[in-house]
């Protein structure tokens, strides 16, 4: 459909849908400013549940309320789920019933948390002594233990629970765990429709057979075929009986003398209608034993319906302690009940696929993975591609790549090499093609970045959240400060006044991601008409040279990493809709000045590696180029 500026006179009636999307931009902005201020749970507590049906064959089971998380299983047409909740276009499905049996999911420490679960003897269960995330494994990706990051469960401290099979590397220990009932999975709404009363029917019998562990299973299933049998022979028994009383007598031989016969009876009298007293005894009892055998039967079948009887009537909810918090109220925050349903930070993607921005995307990529997209179809007619969204891995373990420096040119226009420090230089000559050079007395070493458990303060975090607070919702660095809440909330312990604190902020700027991937998409569609022509022809080269960059965006300061308490990063933004592609620290190169190019769209090319101390994949660059001049 033919799309014009905001900005332009418009030349014909807007369609509604357009004006429908510009409203719902801008409710939501409002709505983020509002959540800014005060937390609002994102789920009402008391939602009613209901049964659906799956209408196709294939449809995922994510991990989130959006095409941009990964899957962690699959169900089929014809499918029973109980739906808790709704968000957006996406029903909450809660983790019982027979389709998710066979599912699981992943707890993860670092190799030398040994002390946040204590093994059990049998060697199979354990309990845990703290409150510890369930997340989803990544059944996108290759191997379902790379790119894990999103979180579909919380369990709190001293819960017991079984350990399916336990995967170490070299810096995590993953631990597959029998999926709790209390997780979560999303389905699009396209692919489900209310059950019968007659599905509903079967659903509580499955449920209650799923929830038996399996000697139950067992003993229920050996009791009623042992009833079945029973009835079976029983059944058997009296229909020979029968059959032994109705059935005539050999008749005799002729006789050979002539012999008076006895009178014929009456037509209607006794000798023909009365049934004989061995068929009526036989047939009383096999009415006795049949009601018997259904009796048997029947408490064969209680037996399984006990379970729905006492547990189904406990309506699934899937809260956990939350606090409502405001900054001056840390040390005396209350708690509500609503349901985390994301993780601390996200390592997003540098690509995506049908133009869908991740909820969280204020951060550098460390790998990307685009395959068909998933369209919404007719329930009933519908079938999910087989991977859609985007890959959120981490790059463990990356070689790191020497930087080879440019030639540079002396004035007599020869060659000369390098030097490794500009502090070595006098005098700095300029770079090849003009590009700025740093001053002579620019020191380049890099400095030592502080790791995860550094002495920064729910106050030195305050402070960026309110400076995120006066940006533009689509270009604020949600995911980094995100990430460090988490990560002081794991410090300070998550049980702590602190740590419920960090936890709230978490979820607070997982709303507010939300809101920004609505606003950056609404940019996507304004960019379109209001890109300058340097733009469109920087971005025009840097995707006809896409497989030579890492990274391309245009160079700008970073909010929350400023220098202060954090060391300094520079972000790549997409010049299009704000997104954070990379980050880079300002001494990378030591050629350029990148403080320099500051507001320049610029290609970088070079390894992107994991720092584990601030949780973002930083680009190393190699080269450097200048695709336009800034603003």
């Amino acid at each position: 459909m033919r799309q014009t500026s905001i900005d332009q006179p418009v030349r014909r009636t807007p369609s509604r849908a357009a004006l429908g999307l510009f409203v719902l931009v801008a409710a939501l902005f409002t709505a983020g400013r509002a959540l800014a201020q005060e937390f609002v749970p994102p789920v009402s507590a008391d939602e009613e549940s209901w049964v659906a049906v799956v209408t196709a064959d294939d449809v995922y089971l994510r991990s989130g309320a959006s095409k941009s998380y990964y899957h962690f299983g699959k169900v089929k047409q014809g499918d029973l789920v109980l739906v808790t909740g709704k968000k957006f276009k996406w029903a909450r499905i809660a983790a019982v019933g027979p389709v998710f049996q066979d599912l699981f999911g992943l707890i993860k420490f670092k190799v030398d948390e040994t002390g946040r679960l204590q093994m059990q003897p049998d060697g199979k269960t354990a309990i845990l002594t703290g409150r510890t995330e369930v997340q989803a494994p990544n059944l996108a990706s290759s191997d379902p233990l790379k790119g894990v990051w999103k979180a579909i469960d919380y369990l709190p401290a001293k819960t017991e629970i079984e350990i399916v099979e336990t995967v170490q590397s070299d810096l995590e220990v993953f631990h597959k765990i029998r999926l709790p009932e209390t997780a979560v999975a999303w389905i699009s709404e396209n692919y489900l429709r209310p059950a019968t009363a007659a599905e509903i029917a079967t659903w509580e019998t499955s449920l209650a057979q799923a929830r038996m562990t399996p000697a139950e299973r067992n003993a229920a299933q050996a009791k009623a075929n042992a009833a079945q049998k029973a009835v079976a022979e029983k059944v058997e028994s009296v229909k020979a009986t029968v059959e032994d009383a109705v059935t005539p007598p050999t008749k005799p031989a002729a006789p050979t003398t002539t012999a008076a016969l006895p009178p014929k009876p009456k037509q209607g009298s006794p000798a023909e209608t009365t049934i004989p007293a061995p068929v009526t005894a036989a047939i009383t009892e096999a009415n006795e034993s049949l009601e018997a055998a259904t009796e048997a039967i029947q408490n064969a079948v209680d037996d399984l319906d006990q379970y729905s009887d006492d547990e189904l009537d406990d309506t699934m909810t899937m809260t956990s302690e939350r606090p409502v918090v405001t900054p001056d109220s840390a040390g005396t925050a209350g708690s509500t009940t609503s349901h985390f349903d994301d993780s601390g930070y996200v390592t997003p993607v540098s690509t995506y696929a049908d133009g869908y921005l991740p909820p969280i995307s204020d951060a550098p990529a460390a790998s990307t993975s685009n395959a068909a997209s998933e369209k919404a179809t007719p329930a009933g007619n519908a079938t999910e591609a087989a991977s859609t969204g985007e890959q959120f891995t981490i790059e463990e373990n990356v070689t790191p790549v020497e930087i080879v420096p440019p030639a540079m040119t002396t004035t007599d226009g020869h060659f000369a090499e390098q030097p490794a420090h500009w502090d070595d230089v006098t005098t700095p000559p300029a770079a090849s093609g003009g590009a700025p050079t740093a001053p002579a007395n620019l020191n380049l070493q890099r400095p030592q970045l502080p790791p995860l458990d550094s002495e920064f303060t729910v106050q030195d975090l305050e402070k960026r959240f309110l400076l995120l607070q006066d940006e533009p919702t689509e270009t604020a660095e949600l995911a980094p400060l995100r990430s460090l809440y988490y990560a002081l909330a794991d410090r300070e312990g998550h049980d702590t006044n602190v740590g419920r604190y960090a936890l709230a902020r978490v979820e607070q700027l997982r709303i507010w991601g939300d809101l920004q991937q609505r606003n950056q998409e609404l940019r996507l569609l304004r960019s379109q008409f209001e890109s300058t022509s340097r733009d469109v022809e920087a971005i025009r080269l840097a995707v006809s040279r896409e497989g030579e960059y890492t990274a391309v965006g245009r160079l700008t300061s970073s909010t929350i990493y400023d220098g202060t308490e954090l060391p300094r990063l520079l972000r790549i933004q997409d010049p299009t809709t704000g997104r954070t592609v990379a980050y880079i620290r300002p001494d990378a190169s030591e050629s350029i000045d990148l403080h320099t190019l500051i507001g320049q769209i610029i290609g970088v090319a070079g390894p992107k590696q994991y720092d584990g101390g601030l949780r973002l994949n930083l680009v190393d660059p190699v080269r450097i180029d200048v695709l336009s001049p800034g603003n």
